[in-house]
């Protein structure tokens, strides 16, 4: 019982403490410690030698794009709101634009608010003011031989015919 009575304070000594005793170093700790390091390095590289061995080819599919408007054949649906303001059948000049009367358009709208899909269009306007109105021909059906004559056009501003050099307008004679 020599160590119990080592490790027990002794009575009557002064300050009754514990003996310290220091304890050895293994002579193999810096090894140990240099070989912990080196596994650690080559746990590593091991793992990105596994995640390059293991990882799916270049061209393969990836998670796909959130396509919050949904998808048409695997393709996302981009919107574009300039299109939906018209129809899907509306002819289109060469540049993509609608080529659509305001009256077209105007009952377009009254088409998707009866649908449900648009606001109110309010009563129809009056069209004849506008600059893509063409007044009836005589063989159109609602053709009013009565009818006054549309506003003869402005005359151009004198400013401008002044900085024209002689014969760069040719005027067609009036019949």
């Amino acid at each position: 019982l020599k160590c119990l009575d080592r490790a027990s304070p002794r009575v009557g000594q002064p300050g009754g403490a514990m003996e310290r005793t220091e304890r050895r170093r293994s002579p193999l700790a810096p090894f140990l410690a240099a070989g912990g390091v080196a596994l650690v390095a080559v746990l590593c590289k091991g793992l990105d030698y596994w995640q390059e061995a293991f990882a799916p080819p270049p061209g393969a599919r990836r998670k796909r794009a959130a396509a919050p408007y949904g998808r048409i054949g695997g393709r996302p649906i981009i919107p574009n709101p300039e299109a939906e303001k018209f129809p899907a059948g509306v002819p289109r000049d060469e540049d993509g634009f609608p080529v659509i009367t305001l009256r077209e358009q105007y009952e377009t709208n009254v088409t998707m608010y009866v649908e449900g899909l648009g606001p109110f269009p309010g009563p129809p306007p009056d069209f004849s003011g506008d600059w893509d109105y063409i007044p009836p021909d005589p063989e159109d059906e609602d053709f009013d031989p009565d009818a006054p004559l549309p506003p003869v056009p402005p005359d151009p501003p004198q400013e401008l015919m002044a900085l024209q050099p002689d014969g760069a307008i040719q005027w067609p004679e009036v019949t």
